[in-house]
């Protein structure tokens, strides 16, 4: 790369940019994705990842020092504030971008091993509610993520910096065919259940005995949650691979929650079922 910078370039423009749908960098290079913030950054460096490029105000490079000093000679090119927000064409206000690896993709066989709770997202395209999502399932006992085909990136940059970094934690891998490939889990011993608005059973049954759970389908196998889509909840066709439907009760009149606000909802209640719960 003649220019060490080039990947961090108008950034702004790039975030409009339609790529984000597999597992290929939203912002220019297949290789790489951009955390951006300082307790990101930290949180990036701290994992272990690849970091190839920082570029990062004097201010922020104080705060970072600890961590930034460990990398390697050339990797951080500190720039005024002014330059910072002309390289990536807006303002960087939390003063620091890093270019980092991305890890490579990981299949569902893979992300499935000694979990025991995961996420399953259809069609989630909105980058903020997933990045909500995302800090949900790592605080509330969430081992891994699955992703329709058509779901938005958990390592594009508004996806990471919402999530506070923790979608460069947490496992993810894409469902093939959708939503044919689901099939997998239920015959490797998951339960699917899905979270809808008109589910029979509410959220209090993913950790509490009932109709969920009968003699040949006991109540400790894994769980997989399945989320449908901002606008059209879960679809027909996947609902056809869910063991059950549950629901958040809610005020009547009230329509539904943000899909971010009932999937931590869920997300707490589902990791209660393991014995004793989980603290913290």
């Amino acid at each position: 790369m003649s220019d060490p910078l080039a990947i961090f370039r108008d950034l702004r423009d790039r975030v409009l940019r339609d790529g984000a749908r597999d597992d290929r960098a939203p912002e220019g290079d297949a290789g790489l994705f951009i955390a951006e913030s300082r307790h990101v950054v930290r949180r990036v460096v701290l994992l272990g990842l690849s970091v190839e490029r920082v570029v990062v105000t004097p201010a922020a490079a104080e705060q970072l020092a600890d961590v930034l000093g460990g990398l390697a000679d050339g990797v951080v090119h500190v720039l005024e504030p002014t330059r910072l927000e002309a390289l990536a064409g807006y303002d960087v206000h939390r003063g620091v971008l890093a270019a980092v690896r991305r890890p490579p993709p990981r299949s569902v066989a893979d992300v499935l091993r000694g979990a025991r709770l995961v996420a399953v997202l259809e069609d989630l395209t909105d980058q903020e509610n997933l990045g909500a999502i995302v800090r949900s399932a790592s605080a509330l006992g969430v081992d891994a993520l699955l992703l329709s085909p058509r779901c938005a990136d958990p390592l594009y940059r508004r996806t990471v910096r919402v999530s506070m970094g923790e979608s460069a934690r947490l496992p993810f891998a894409r469902v093939s065919p959708w939503p044919a490939g689901l099939d997998g889990l239920r015959d490797a011993g998951w339960r699917i259940v899905g979270l809808s608005g008109d589910g029979q059973h509410t959220v209090d049954s993913l950790d509490s005995p009932d109709s969920l759970d009968t003699p040949d389908r006991p109540r400790r196998r894994p769980l997989a949650l399945l989320l449908g889509s901002e606008s059209e909840g879960v679809s027909a066709a996947a609902r056809d691979h869910c063991e059950a439907l549950v629901r958040i009760p809610m005020r009547p009149g009230v329509d539904s929650l943000n899909v971010a606000a009932a999937a931590a909802i869920a997300f707490h209640r589902a990791a209660g079922r393991e014995a004793g719960g989980r603290d913290g």
